[in-house]
């Protein structure tokens, strides 16, 4: 009777450990993302529930689109993964071999707007981009337009506007937009009259968004993302891959003030 309670248990043992659904991950891999500093707060939201469904950890690496090619292509940083805000930093990794132009996607949008702090600047009126040049506005944020696609969206449009040059002695900037959204909130206390060049979805409710710039002068903002080649987490790879450009993580962006490009389009 014995033998037979212990063959039993045994049995059990074996039903658990050979027919049990195993998770989505069974070992402790991680995954590591250089993605564009505008996306930063929204891909971290999209990975929290990621990383709850598959045991898979997420480490973030959030700079500017060039800041981290600089990074890729000196193997500073070893990413599974890129997003970058514009297509000239995906073209540069895809040139260098870092990454299978087939296998980039653009499965998100965004927009440039002027903001600022409205409580700081009191009753700053602004309509267009002619009004950065009178008086009211002191200063005016943007990216550094070598390193951060949104300086360059923002030099873009004031060329096209035929503005870059006159608008040269207000113009502070910034690597990368987090900087730009804490400098403008700082400067503000001291310099009321001062806006920047921000995108859209990374207006807080603090903030006051003057006017959006108009798309006829700068290109149709998109992001650009991609596995590393050199990434051997391939089985993780696929399932954040398919998570990212899912309805859950398309909600989130979505409700994030994105533009959701679906189905998602793939740059061969």
């Amino acid at each position: 009777m014995k033998r037979l309670c212990i063959t039993r248990k045994l049995f059990l043992l074996a039903f658990i450990v050979f027919f049990s659904p195993p998770p989505v991950s069974a070992t402790n891999a991680e995954l590591t993302l250089a993605i564009a500093d505008s996306t930063c707060s929204t891909i971290k939201q999209v990975g929290k529930i990621f990383s709850r469904q598959t045991n898979i950890k997420l480490n973030y690496i959030c700079q500017s689109s060039g800041l981290l090619v600089k990074g890729i292509i000196e193997e500073a940083i070893l990413p599974d993964y890129f997003l970058s805000a514009n297509k000239k930093w995906m073209n540069i990794v895809v040139e260098a071999g870092y990454v299978d132009s087939a296998a980039v996607t653009t499965n998100w949008g965004n927009q440039l707007v002027v903001t600022s702090f409205p409580s700081k600047t009191g009753d700053l009126q602004l309509q267009g981009l002619a009004d950065l040049l009178t008086p009211s506005v002191e200063k005016v944020l943007i990216g550094d337009p070598e390193i951060a696609p949104y300086g360059a969206y923002a030099k873009q449009a004031l060329v096209n506007a035929d503005m870059w040059e006159k608008i040269q002695p207000k113009l502070k900037i910034s690597p990368k937009i987090s900087l730009s959204i804490r400098s403008l909130k700082k400067l503000s206390l001291t310099t009321p009259c001062i806006v920047a060049f921000l995108y859209k979805t990374n207006i807080s409710d603090k903030m006051q968004i003057h006017f959006a710039v108009p798309q006829n002068l700068y290109p149709r903002i998109n992001y650009f993302s991609a596995p590393l080649i050199r990434s051997v987490q391939k089985t993780e790879m696929a399932l954040f891959l398919d998570f990212i450009r899912g309805d859950k993580a398309s909600s989130i962006f979505e409700s994030a003030g994105f533009v959701v490009n679906l189905p998602a389009q793939s740059h061969h």
